[in-house]
């Protein structure tokens, strides 16, 4: 393909003063089984899988200052797609407000090879799959689900500045839930959902223990008494945590959000652009990373889409922001540090700001000592219920499984566990960072944003942590 490419461009790199062309290709395999009861006993069924490919190529020029796109599905199409962006690159200049003449050059570029790809036959994971799902269903249990994604993506590109940025990602993502009822009403309990750029049967190797952790709390749920409500000490799980990060820390500091460009669908942001390299975020004990080196984190990458070279940088250190997540386009348009983020969903979107690897970095706290501190609190473990607002300020998120925590101890489980707070009190509230030993990886497949819509998978890495005096609500009637 790269022969291809270079070809394009020196038939038709005098056209504009910049030429970057892209060929991605996607591929997505998705499984399912679920168990449940019928009139002849437990069963289990395996869906069939369900399997997608995209390819196609994305060109970007710069011709007289002014920067155009578009994309095909076809590399015989290039020539032409090149012809009608240089035509409205120039029906463009009246009307130009950044003029990118003077951007540098990205020239360098590397390439990147996958994690090891999963040796498993489709057959093979429908059995395991199958399996895990026949191993959460035991009394009480109603119903049960084991899902899998294996996800592939290989990208190239080259332009007329002489970058070369070849990579290539294999990731997987386990999910096992168990629903238990009793009398009408039905608790879920799950692992949330572990992406990562590892092989599927990595992902397999503990899910046993997993499948009887979570077939156990949800029979344990069903029979808990609601979560109290009131102001309270929150200790927070990593499958809870990294979507507090993702919301209230990641989205506001995406730049384009700043600059206003999101405003009319994803949202706005409270942070403003005097705010970088000034406001107080959280506690001295915060610090986060943008780490896009973080072996099997699912946003793990050495170029950013545009062909950036990626470095790890702090984003919040010792409490204050320091950097915002913004690639090369927004950092050229506002001059301020940002990181190399610019990602799209494929080769028919363009490049926007997104959140990567974003990262806590992990403090002193034992798990034990975290709790040893509360003297009245609650425990919460995986997401799944959130809701903030459009400036990223208000928020509220419930989890599936909570403990309450009475003078240093953790005791009785309770169902409908939830916390409301507003974004920075709530990190300023944060009193201890777990250690290394309580960090865990984390991400999702599915955060959106754009017009139209780009999904990316975003990865965190986060320890336990604890947060003073929160507000916690109860889904008692």
């Amino acid at each position: 393909m790269k022969k291809h490419l270079d070809t394009f461009l020196s038939l038709n790199h005098k056209k504009a003063d910049m030429l970057s062309v892209t060929h991605i290709t996607d591929e997505t395999h998705y499984y399912q089984a679920r168990g449940g009861k019928d009139k002849d006993g437990i069963k289990c069924r395996a869906d069939p899988c369900s399997a997608s490919t995209t390819e196609g190529f994305y060109l970007e020029i710069i011709s007289d200052g002014v920067n155009v796109y578009g994309s095909t599905p076809s590399l015989n199409q290039l020539p032409a797609l090149c012809d009608r962006l240089v035509d409205q690159a120039k029906a463009l200049k009246p009307y130009q407000l950044i003029d990118f003449k003077d951007q540098a050059k990205l020239s360098t570029g590397g390439v990147v090879s996958a994690q090891p790809q999963s040796s498993l036959s489709p057959r093979a994971i429908q059995d395991t799959l199958c399996d895990y799902s026949n191993d959460l269903m035991t009394n009480g249990i109603y119903t049960s689900e084991a899902t899998c994604f294996q996800i592939y993506r290989e990208s190239l590109l080259v332009n007329t500045y002489g970058a070369t940025v070849r990579q290539e990602m294999h990731a997987s993502a386990l999910h096992l839930s168990a629903t238990a009822e009793k009398d009408g009403e039905t608790q879920t309990r799950s692992n949330g959902f572990n992406c990562l750029q590892i092989p599927l049967e990595d992902q397999f190797k503990d899910a046993s223990q997993d499948c009887a952790r979570i077939r156990e709390q949800a029979l344990e749920l069903i029979h808990a008494d609601n979560c109290p409500d009131g102001m309270m000490d929150l200790v927070l799980a990593p499958d809870q945590l990294y979507l507090q990060v993702h919301e209230s820390i990641g989205h506001p500091l995406e730049l384009d959000r700043i600059l206003g460009d999101e405003r009319n669908y994803a949202g706005f942001s409270f942070v403003q652009l005097q705010d970088i390299g000034t406001l107080k975020y959280g506690a001295p004990l915060l610090n986060v990373t943008f780490d896009p080196h973080m072996w099997s984190e699912i946003a793990t990458y050495m170029f950013d889409d545009t062909g950036l070279k990626a470095q790890k940088m702090p984003i919040i250190k010792n409490g204050q922001l320091v950097r915002a997540l913004g690639g090369r386009d927004s950092q050229y348009r506002c001059d301020v540090p940002g990181v190399a983020c610019a990602r799209q969903t494929s080769w028919n979107r363009a490049p926007i700001d997104r959140m990567a690897n974003l990262n806590i970095e992990p403090g002193e706290s034992s798990f034990d000592d975290m709790i040893a501190s509360v003297e009245h609190g609650i425990y919460m473990e995986t997401n799944r219920s959130w809701s903030i607002d459009d400036y990223r300020r208000k928020f509220q998120f419930g989890t599936e499984y909570g403990r309450l925590i009475q003078n240093g101890k953790l005791g009785a489980v309770v169902k409908n566990p939830n916390y409301r707070g507003i974004t920075l009190p709530f990190w300023h509230a944060l009193s201890h960072v777990g250690n290394a030993d309580t960090q865990k990886i984390s991400g999702t497949l599915w955060c959106g944003k754009g017009e139209p819509n780009q999904i990316v998978r975003v990865g965190h890495s986060v320890p336990v942590c604890v947060f003073k005096g929160i507000d916690v609500f109860g889904g008692a009637a």
